[in-house]
């Protein structure tokens, strides 16, 4: 019998007389017992108690075989009882499944886990919940087992286990043992068996891998520990990393720019995040050199010889110890021990003698050591100063990703028990002889001669004895990597985290999850915008630096640049300036710029080698050469190129990042997976992207942006120019395939032959993959961005699944109203061509002002009038501006930050045909250093845009209540002439997202203001639009303003701004230069502009294009009247028939075949729908207004824009056709008149 089980047994001996608490709080307990009178609950609980102790001895008596038929069932039938009962009292091990682990704890040698399977399986299948049970040590068994390293008991339970929400809860409690740590934590700080952990992270859920233990680590921050980082550990990490990959792309799908915070954002008690957990283990395996080492050499220097050194309990050299010595312990030669331990006598006596002389004598030369001349001393701690300031700038160039562990000279892997993270030796515990440090950083590895001195002296092991240690570590170690392979799998993981990282969130995050506080000041982009235009060489050399040792200091990996046309004057000095001349010659070199070449000479020179995003505007005369394009990337590898010139030479793009092979290790195929290229238009051009030697070399391209030329810069017709997108479609996905073909079979053929472990690999697929290529043209003209589609091929426009493949900005909502602004705008001028020709000057205007435009107020930082996306009249010249500082003025015609010129761009993308009041707003920085809107100017600017007579007024920004009673008596006098004008207001949900009583305008009279907040892609409310309950509608609001804005950006000269402005206080931020909107029509989705001010505009947009489809309604039926003598229309025929519709309305149409009947809508309606009860009565009648409050117009707009398609409106058919469709829309908006 075992101690075990004696020990067992002597506490069951004291503990069963003994009065138990015999309550149950589990609900099935009581469930199983309601037929049990209430007299028998406790002799119910005293038997399961008794039973449950019975059962673990049961377990220990047959030595926990359950492998023998029968006897799975002889215990369930004994014991089944309980097999799946909680037994709350911390007295017993409360589960069977902890009784399981205690005793395989305690009796291993004889109690194998392999012979418990089928009683865990049975367990765990059966009762799931059994998992996240503890025990009176807050410990669940699936804690248990990783803890006691019972490999196999943990895969049973995950194979077992029916219920994943169970398995899910038991990774994600945290032991209630003082640590806090959850199962992952353990497995990954224990160093668990690695396929066992893998399954440990796919059973987790996302909340498990985000819970923290008492020092705020994450399971995370254990995986990334340097001394564990082995090939399967940074397999681990993948998954890691690719599960935040699945949680962002998951949420973004619902709300595509809303803020995430995942497992991977969480930062130790330290403020730590995993990537520096992972230098600050890296740090600790690498200790920095003792001065000792400088002492030796003076003292060689001075003929004393050096002494020799050991290791002490706390890891540091101490002098005496030497080869085979115990910490703490004098040393002693093998020869003496041997005889020590034979009882020596005299020459024992006469040995501890000499020893105790040599001792002396060493013990004097360290005196000498240390009374060295004041100028050795000196010299020696210049010497350790040295070290010490090449080591940290070592680890910063490892920090950075500029130099890698192994390849940092003066620091190298130390594989000593100590320097391993959280390893301490105990004291007279004697460590382990390993490769140490020398002088010069490197190993000094075992000779051959100590390597044959250690095998004499160590005992060789029995064959029987060597393979159970094979086996043991097989089966419950995780392999251990060398420091060679610490290194290299270190460059990987710090790489991954980094990439993936930069990839998925913005720069200040990236920062600080890199940096910290980041007191170096490491930039992880660079953006040229707002410095000149004309930059002299020796000056930004002398700013920022030539290489890494001057200037502003770079990430090897960096997350963009980007570059305005910027012009750089070279300035050769001296007998250098001739020669240059003479190379940098036209005749010699072309007269293509090579500005870009010297800025990304220049980041190379900086250290950086790998680019996420590359923006260049290239759009002037004359642009950069292919050549200089592509010496400019070939030393970078680059992911996303926005190389903004027309008709880009493909190689340019395909050589990004070859240079680079000439460094070791580098010889990477190109990581290209996105490019921008703007296209003149000539198909030959499409057809060299497209071939094999062009943009198909790309081996990870995904998806291509042609930037279109202006319709009136094209030769071909439309359907030419869309049959031969297609064609490159088509040929683009045809030859990509067929290169990732040929790649796959020569990586086949190439591929050495390797003795693995385990099953074979899987049989190259048959058929290669397709390599699909998105192409998205983007329309200068309009700045939609729209998906190329190529006919037969399942992809339809229309369909859902093409629909969420298409880029986020293109919103049915958007598409529905670009679609109808595009053919009604023309229909309006025509109409109102044909109301002046018959109505001539006789007539003048009709009393209801039926054909005056719409005009609408935009309240915001100013509007860049001169922008060419406005036609000359959008924009009305006599603008506002109250923003006045000191003697100086910022002018309505300019914006600020550019937020004003987003936000009419979007009520004219809506309503092409409205007019544009801008009314700049006064700001100032308040005591947070945030730009503030000034109440007073915001007053003035609202009676401006009374006085102007706008019909509506948009307003994307609030402010609080002023604190001043002259300020706030002159807002609130000013809102209620608002209010009296029945002008429409539209304004945003606040930054907060919640409307309160205290932010005006709306707080002054809510039900005369629309509130308008942000949808997402799927029509549901965004997330920082606020509560559903304080918004009137929701539009679309996210990825919406880079998809659209800026007409010809692409082919015209630059004018961004010299300044950073201050950040005004506005819903959302816009863009702030002209190389910001550049890069919006083509950026992806993560930098797309997002916000209810957007959808506001969209709103103020939507509500002028339902006044002037009333207003057209009334002006055609007008005309009609006024023109009886050709008998197009007769409202007033004696042959008429009259009647009236359900709104009211009345029919009015001649019984001959050439005059179509016309619903009635009288010019007064022009004016009644523009009044605020009347338009949100418009507006729900528009289309289903979901509980989301969304407004599907495509209900009803779908079926006009269908009857403006085709034909011209030159002919009475046409026209009174579409008429008809548009009078049907505007009967429908308009409300019942009672």
């Amino acid at each position: 019998m075992s101690d075990y089980e004696d020990k067992d047994r002597e506490w069951d001996a004291q503990h069963d007389g003994r009065d138990n608490d015999t309550s149950s709080t589990e609900e099935d307990e009581e469930d199983e017992d309601d037929d049990v009178p209430y007299g028998n609950h406790d002799a119910v609980a005293q038997r399961r108690k008794k039973l449950m102790k019975d059962a673990k001895q049961a377990i220990i008596q047959r030595n926990g075989n359950f492998l023998t038929p029968g006897s799975l069932e002889a215990f369930l039938d004994t014991y089944g009882e309980v097999v799946g009962q909680y037994i709350d009292d911390p007295e017993l091990d409360m589960t069977v499944l902890h009784s399981i682990l205690q005793v395989t704890k305690h009796s291993s040698d004889r109690i194998k886990s392999a012979n418990l399977e089928p009683l865990v399986r049975h367990i765990v299948k059966g009762y799931p919940d059994m998992l996240w049970r503890e025990n009176g040590d807050g410990q669940n068994p699936l804690y248990l087992a990783v803890k006691y390293k019972k490999t196999p008991i943990v895969e049973y339970m995950i194979d077992a286990c029916s219920n994943p929400e169970d398995l899910a809860k038991a990774l994600a409690s945290p032991a209630n043992d003082g640590d806090s740590k959850t199962t992952l934590h353990l497995a990954l700080d224990k160093d668990f068996r690695p396929l066992v952990t893998e399954k440990l992270i796919r059973s987790a859920g996302d909340d498990a891998l985000g819970k923290q233990d008492k020092n705020g680590r994450t399971p995370l921050h254990y995986a990334v520990r340097y001394d564990q980082c082995s090939d399967a550990r940074v397999r681990i990490i993948d998954m890691f990393i690719e599960r935040d990959q699945r949680i962002i792309s998951k949420s973004k799908k619902k709300e595509a720019n809303a803020p995430v915070r995942t497992f991977l954002d969480e930062v130790d008690d330290n403020d730590r995040s995993v990537y520096m957990r992972h230098l600050e283990t890296f740090t600790a395996y690498v200790p920095p050199k003792t001065p000792m080492a400088a002492v030796n050499e003076d003292a060689a220097n001075i003929g004393i010889p050096a002494p020799k050194t050991g290791s002490t309990s706390s890891g540091k050299k101490q002098w005496g110890a030497g080869k085979g010595e115990k910490e703490g312990k004098p040393q002693t030669t093998t020869a003496t021990a041997e005889r020590e331990q034979r009882g020596g006598g005299r020459d024992r006596d006469r040995d501890r003698d000499r020893d105790r002389d040599a001792e002396r004598e060493r013990g004097e030369k360290a005196s000498a050591a240390s009374r060295l001349p004041d100028d050795k001393e000196k010299k020696r701690r210049e010497m350790q100063e040295k070290e010490d300031r090449e080591k940290e700038r070592a680890l910063k160039l490892v920090a950075t990703g500029t130099a890698t562990a192994s390849s940092v000279r003066g620091i190298d892997i130390v594989t000593h028990p100590v320097h391993r993270a959280g390893a301490e030796p105990s004291p007279n515990t004697p460590l382990k002889r390993v490769a140490t440090a020398r002088l010069d950083g490197t190993l000094a590895l075992p000779t051959e001669e100590s390597k044959k001195e250690k095998d004499k002296v160590a005992p060789a092991r029995s064959s029987k004895s060597a393979a159970k240690s094979t086996r043991k570590k097989s089966s419950t170690s995780a392999e251990k990597a060398d420091p060679k392979s610490l290194a290299k799998n270190s460059e990987k993981v710090l790489n991954s985290l980094k990439l993936h990282y930069m990839r998925t969130r913005d720069t200040e995050t990236a920062t600080r999850f890199l940096y910290g506080n980041n007191i170096d000041g490491i930039q992880i982009c660079f953006e040229y915008n707002g410095l000149p235009e004309v930059m002299k060489e020796r000056v930004f050399l002398n700013r920022f630096g030539k290489d890494q040792d001057s200037g502003v200091k770079f990430d090897r990996i960096l997350r963009y640049v980007s570059f305005p046309k910027v012009v750089v004057k070279r300035e050769p000095l001296g007998r250098l300036a001739s020669k240059r001349a003479a190379q940098t010659s036209p005749d010699s070199i072309g007269i293509g710029r090579r500005d870009m070449q010297f800025f990304f000479e220049w980041l190379y020179a900086k250290g950086v080698r790998h680019i996420i995003k590359v923006f260049v505007d290239d759009t002037s005369t004359p642009a950069h050469g292919d050549e200089a394009i592509a010496a400019s990337l070939q030393n970078m590898v680059v992911e996303q190129l926005h190389w903004l010139k027309a008709d880009l030479d493909p190689r340019s793009v395909c050589i990004a990042g070859t240079g680079l092979k000439n460094e070791p290790g580098k010889n990477v195929p190109s990581q290209v997976t996105e490019v921008a290229l703007p296209w003149s238009g000539n198909n030959a051009i499409l057809r060299a992207w497209s071939e094999p030697e062009g943009l198909p070399l790309l081996p990870k391209l995904s998806k291509v942006h042609l930037i279109m030329p202006p319709a009136t810069e094209t030769y071909d017709s439309r359907e030419w120019i869309e049959n031969n997108l297609r064609e490159f479609q088509t040929r683009l996905d045809k030859n990509a395939t067929m290169n990732r073909s040929s790649t796959e079979s020569k990586s086949t053929v190439d591929q050495p032959v390797k003795t693995i472990m385990g099953p074979p690999p899987p049989p190259p697929p048959s058929k290669p993959k397709t390599h699909h290529i998105e192409v998205f043209k983007v329309q200068p003209a309009t700045g939609k961005s729209q998906r190329v589609l190529v006919g037969g091929n399942g992809r339809d426009g229309n369909s859902s699944s093409s629909r969420s493949n298409q880029v986020i900005t293109s919103h049915q909502w958007l598409d529905t109203m670009d679609t109808f602004s595009e053919h009604f705008a023309p229909f309006w001028e025509e109409t109102l061509k044909r109301f002046h020709q018959v109505r001539g000057e006789r007539a003048g205007e009709t009393a209801e002002g039926v054909e005056k435009d719409v005009v609408v107020a935009l309240i915001d930082d100013g509007v860049d009038s001169c922008d060419d996306v406005f036609a000359g009249s959008q924009i009305l010249s006599d603008g506002k501006t109250f923003d006045y500082h000191d003697d100086r003025m910022g002018p309505y015609f300019v914006s600020a930050t550019g937020h004003g010129t987003v936000m009419a761009s979007m009520i004219l993308r809506v309503c092409p045909m409205a007019k544009i009041y801008p009314i700049r707003l006064k700001t100032r920085t308040n005591a947070e250093g945030k730009s503030q809107i000034v109440v007073r100017s915001a007053a003035m600017a609202i009676q401006a845009a009374l006085d102007k007579g706008a019909t509506i007024i948009s307003m994307s920004w609030t402010v609080p209540v002023p604190d001043n009673d002259a300020d706030k008596a002159l807002l609130t006098e000013v809102l209620t002439r608002a209010v009296q004008s029945k002008a429409l207001m539209f304004c945003s949900s606040p930054d907060g997202g919640r409307f309160t009583s205290v932010d005006y305008p709306t707080a002054h009279n809510r039900e005369r203001f629309f509130r308008i907040g942000a949808a997402s892609d799927d029509g549901n409310v965004f997330s920082w639009a606020g509560p559903i309950e304080g918004l009137d509608f929701i539009l679309p609001g996210v990825n919406v303003v880079r998809d659209h804005h800026q007409s010809s950006s692409f082919f015209r000269p630059s004018s961004s701004k010299s300044k950073q402005q201050p950040e005004s206080d506005m819903a959302d931020r816009g863009g702030t230069s002209q190389m910001d909107m550049i890069k919006s029509v083509i950026a992806s989705s993560s930098s797309s502009e997002t916000g209810s001010s957007v959808a506001t505009a969209l709103a103020a947009g939507l509500a002028a294009t339902i006044i002037y489809c009333v207003k057209a309604c009334a002006l055609a039926i007008l005309t009609a009247n006024a023109s009886n003598s050709n008998n197009s229309f007769s409202a007033s025929s004696n042959n008429s028939s009259h009647g009236e519709d359900e709104n009211g309305s009345t029919h009015t149409g001649a019984n001959t075949s050439t005059v179509r009947p016309f619903r009635l809508i009288p010019p007064g309606d022009a004016n009644r729908i523009a009044e605020h009860g009347n338009m949100k009565h418009a507006f729900n009648r528009l289309g289903k207004v979901t509980d989301q409050k969304f407004i599907e117009v495509w209900e009803s707009v779908a079926p006009v824009n269908d009857a403006f398609k085709g034909g011209d409106l030159d002919g009475m058919s046409t026209y009174n056709q579409k008429l008809d469709s548009l009078i049907a829309l505007a009967t429908k908006l308009i409300p019942i008149r009672r």
